[in-house]
């Protein structure tokens, strides 16, 4: 037996698991579709990402491996970063230099936000407490 296993092979279940990136980028990819629905008919930053953030967290603290329980901690936090600076930049705010208009979105879109990211991550981590205690 080899000391590097194979680890995309289908569970007990027949499920494949997510590793680390893949978590990530799943995580990802929703709180952004969220985040670009909510911008194209709102013109701003609301509920619509905030759930996709919440469901994304859920769904992926379901698929991990074992080996990489750690993700459901990080991903909701991580995402809605990436998300924020990268389709958040669409939304609208006004006044002030293109730096202060940065600042301020990121400093609004965590800040203002943060609830639904705690919410996310305790749920994704009971979600995966509890998967992990079934087992």
């Amino acid at each position: 037996m080899s000391i590097v296993e194979n680890l995309d092979t289908p569970t007990k279940s027949g499920r494949k698991e997510l590793k680390f990136a893949q978590v990530l980028l799943v995580s990802t990819l929703a709180v952004e579709v969220g985040m670009g629905l909510n911008i194209a008919f709102n013109h701003s930053i609301g509920i619509v990402a905030d759930l996709f953030l919440l469901i994304a967290s859920i769904g992926v603290a379901l698929r991990v491996r074992d080996e990489d329980f750690h993700a459901t901690l990080w991903s909701p936090a991580v995402s809605w970063f990436i998300a924020v600076i990268t389709v958040g930049e669409f939304s609208t705010n006004s006044g002030g230099s293109w730096v202060a208009q940065q600042v301020f979105l990121l400093v609004y879109g965590l800040g203002s936000h943060f609830l639904w990211i705690l919410a996310a991550t305790a749920s994704a981590v009971v979600v995966r407490y509890l998967r992990m205690r079934k087992v």
